[in-house]
């Protein structure tokens, strides 16, 4: 079934091939489980210098991704855990050599750059709430949780507003979102700094129990736009 997709001249061939095929196995009825298989040991990347393209990659083939199985989703009211099963790995991460103060300037400099064009599709004061985050201090950053995932959705649902677009059109909108992320990657190094691993894993647990709880605001703004 995955090979019968024609996908394999896009962005799924790249970085997009992780969250395409766990998407696609949920809204297509396959068995889901998770298995421990070890640490995935490999060379740790600083965020700010390598990751933009892959974010790009993963981002665009879940907002695609959404338009495809939006009637699977949307009638989704919660969550529950997958079986498990293997012996889990006792490795820790790698560590990651990051300079926040890069990312905090990319961050900042990536809303000057897209402030007018943000504007042409983010709801009324999302900008205005980036751009008193960009205002703090390092030891102060705080992009918040609902901010974060208030935006990413306010992006998924502006890429399905241009799914007849142009590719360089979603490209664009896509590409627009990664200084942000690049903000929330530094409010989330400053939030679990001295944290043991399995202490900032629980960060992102409460970072995914956000996006779960405002998931109707979600559905709110992806059911105003027209089809």
């Amino acid at each position: 079934s995955f090979l019968s997709k024609d996908v394999w001249g896009t962005d799924v061939a790249r970085y997009g091939i992780d969250v395409w095929m766990t998407t696609t196995a949920i809204n297509e009825g396959y068995k889901v489980c998770q298995s421990f298989l070890g640490a995935k040991i490999h060379d740790a990347k600083d965020p700010g210098k390598d990751l933009g393209p892959m974010f790009k990659q993963v981002v665009g083939t879940l907002f695609h991704l959404m338009i495809d199985y939006e009637s699977h989703w949307k009638e989704v009211t919660g969550t529950k855990p997958t079986a498990i099963y293997g012996f889990r790995s006792e490795a820790s991460p790698e560590p990651v050599a990051l300079d926040p103060e890069v990312l905090i300037d990319r961050f900042r400099k990536g809303i000057r750059e897209n402030r007018d064009y943000w504007l042409t599709f983010l709801p009324p004061g999302r900008v205005k709430q980036l751009e008193e985050v960009a205002k703090l201090p390092l030891d102060g950053f705080h992009l918040p949780q609902e901010l974060w995932v208030k935006t990413v959705y306010d992006f998924a649902v502006a890429y399905r507003q241009n799914k007849a677009a142009p590719p360089e059109v979603r490209d664009r909108l896509v590409a627009s979102l990664v200084p942000i992320y690049f903000g929330r990657t530094v409010s989330f190094v400053v939030e679990t700094e001295g944290m043991p691993t399995y202490e900032a894993e629980e960060v992102i647990e409460r970072l995914c129990d956000e996006a779960e709880k405002l998931k109707p605001y979600l559905l709110e703004r992806w059911s105003s736009i027209g089809k």
